[in-house]
């Protein structure tokens, strides 16, 4: 499943991000001991694992384990660093907000050499889309059993029906668009801009 994290169809990697972690609730130990062998054999992976912890259930080595994926950097083919680097840094500023900012500078002036041009930029829009969207976002509650599969690729968002059902039982009634938070499009979460590709894939290369 961790595998199918990385593809490039959203379904299938929305779906396998699910269930990986579901199982994080059910069974923390050996998920985390999962994503630690599959960062270490496959250092391929390094970003949508870090992308995973971002989102796991909290843990007291959680933070230290998104960082360890950085090691090892420089062994990687040049244009994987920067994408490895960045899932890293928006891990951190997930998990620790505005006080993960220093942290994530403090990893960028160590590994500066290793990363292309551009990659600061990169950096500089993550940690604006964190202060602008992250803050408002709707996380789903992995302890609840009634979210399925389809529920999470859906957006968790429950109330069209109950719209629609409104609008047929008075079509004349005048109903003001709902205002809707702006979605949160992690590295590889579907981009904002309705293109079909990852937000890697399209306007975060477009910012910088």
């Amino acid at each position: 499943m961790i595998e199918f994290c990385s593809v490039e169809d959203n379904f299938i990697s929305d779906a396998a991000e699910w269930a990986v972690l579901r199982l994080a609730v059910r069974r923390p130990d050996e998920t985390y001991e999962a994503l630690r062998k599959m960062a270490a054999a496959h250092p391929s992976y390094r970003p949508a694992v870090a992308s995973l912890m971002a989102r796991m259930p909290a843990r007291p080595d959680k933070l230290d384990f998104v960082v360890s994926l950085l090691d090892g950097i420089d062994a990687l083919p040049k244009p994987d660093r920067p994408d490895l680097f960045i899932s890293v840094a928006d891990a951190i500023l997930r998990i620790e907000g505005r006080r993960g900012k220093r942290l994530a500078r403090s990893l960028f002036e160590r590994y500066a050499r290793l990363l292309p041009r551009g990659t600061e930029s990169d950096l500089r829009d993550v940690e604006k889309l964190n202060e602008i969207v992250y803050a408002a976002r709707r996380e789903p509650d992995w302890t609840e059993t009634e979210f399925t599969v389809y529920d999470y690729c859906d957006g968790f968002d429950d109330t069209e029906e109950e719209d629609e059902e409104e609008e047929e039982e008075d079509p004349d009634r005048f109903i003001p668009e709902p205002i809707k938070r702006s979605a949160t499009p992690g590295r590889n979460d579907p981009c904002w801009c309705g293109s079909g590709k990852k937000y890697k894939k399209c306007h975060l290369s477009a910012l910088s």
